[in-house]
């Protein structure tokens, strides 16, 4: 099979959530299958991603994408009804790219990652180029930005909403422009009015970068929360945490320490340091899981945000057990008090963390049992198997009509 991936951000490296899928995505599919990438990049390393990303594809073509030039295009279309988020990755250059490999090259699919890129899906049904094109929304952009309309401050509510409000009418005009698309969460998929179209895909975890550990190998009284810092639910996330949850810790068990493991900290969580004893912010690590096998317990007092939570299976694969509200776990198979404990309100979450930093046996038993499910059911190796199934059956699809 010989698939066009088209991607918003480079693959690599896979450091935030698009990124990572798309990354495993490709390199499983590579195993058997011919790709070739056409990616945005603003990183200045480019070059070098392009190299890596090879070892995986048979071409690799980079568009440069200049952060002035898409503001403007935020800027030009406030007054349409075109989303931000999309009005960002407008780019002759883009389109262009993919003009020119669909003229000059023949594919049995075409894989369009996220909703914001869905402009080029309009472009590609317009070319000459008979093809079946698939999307991977990772997520409901309605439903994330929703999420973060309710717990933004009052000030920048009516941005959100506005931008809500154009995300909404935008993602419900799309079914016209592909023929089969796949998203990580049933709560996501179930918000769309195409949901018929739509089929449930999580993310996997690699298992050998996120190896098993012992609970009996780690740190004491050692809570951890990974993820991009600079992303609004975790920072929201880390806030709730912190200001409403980890004093009602520290006043029973005096030596717990908090790490927050992630890349690009914002001001506000550095500043989390300055609060309280034993908060330490570790910033980006090229390996997560070096902080997550030494950990105690790993938390996701998630408030807000859609899809599936990375942090949570990585932290399962580990054998760190976890702690999660409602909305952290509402995407995964897991089962509460077998898998995972689940906890909404802070003065819950308090005494159920406190009860497993005390309980070395219940850690213990979540910790075997987060492994197994990652193991059974989370791998990306069975992850994209699946998904080769459901490309065959998008082209058998397309053919028919």
């Amino acid at each position: 099979m010989r698939i066009l991936f088209i991607c918003s951000r480079s693959p690599y490296p896979p450091i935030k959530g698009d990124r990572l899928r798309a990354y495993y995505q490709i390199r499983e599919l590579s195993k058997i299958h011919r790709l070739t990438l056409i990616s945005f990049s603003e990183d200045t390393e480019y070059i070098e991603n392009q190299k890596i990303l090879k070892e995986f594809c048979e071409k690799v073509i980079i568009v440069p994408h200049n952060k002035l030039t898409a503001e403007k295009n935020i800027m030009d279309n406030i007054a349409t009804f075109l989303p931000a988020q999309c009005a960002y990755y407008q780019s002759r250059r883009m389109a262009e790219a993919i003009t020119k490999e669909l003229s000059n090259n023949t594919y049995n699919i075409v894989h369009i990652q996220l909703a914001r890129m869905m402009p080029y899906a309009v472009l590609i049904r317009h070319l000459p180029a008979d093809i079946p094109i698939f999307v991977d929304f990772i997520d409901s952009l309605s439903l994330n930005i929703y999420n973060r309309l309710v717990r933004e401050n009052i000030f920048l509510k009516p941005l959100f909403f506005y931008e809500w409000y154009k995300i909404t009418k935008y993602e419900m005009g799309l079914e016209p422009y592909f023929d089969e698309a796949i998203i990580t969460s049933p709560v996501d998929r179930d918000i769309l009015p195409y949901k018929e179209k739509v089929k449930v895909l999580p993310n996997g975890v690699d298992l050998e970068r996120f190896p098993y550990s012992s609970t009996k190998q780690r740190n004491p009284f050692t809570i951890i929360f990974s993820g991009n810092m600079g992303y609004f639910p975790n920072v929201d996330a880390v806030l709730f945490f912190s200001n409403y949850i980890y004093s009602k810790i520290k006043m029973c068990i005096p030596e717990v320490k908090f790490q927050i493991v992630g890349t690009h900290p914002s001001s506000k969580i550095r500043k989390i340091e300055s609060l309280a004893r034993g908060i330490e912010v570790v910033g980006f690590t090229k390996n997560v899981a070096e902080y997550l096998v030494k950990a105690t317990i790993a938390v996701a007092p998630m408030l807000s945000g859609s899809g599936i939570q990375n942090k949570v299976l990585e932290a399962l694969a580990t054998g760190t057990p976890v702690v999660a509200t409602s909305i952290a776990a509402k995407a995964l198979e897991t089962k509460p008090d077998r898998d995972i404990i689940i906890a909404n309100e802070p003065e819950q979450f308090a005494k159920t963390v406190i009860n497993l930093l005390k309980n070395p046996g219940l850690r213990q038993y979540l910790s075997i049992n987060g492994r197994k499910l990652v193991e059974e059911k989370y791998s990306w190796s069975l992850i994209c198997h699946r998904l080769e199934d459901i490309y065959r059956e998008t082209i058998d699809t397309f053919k028919k009509r």
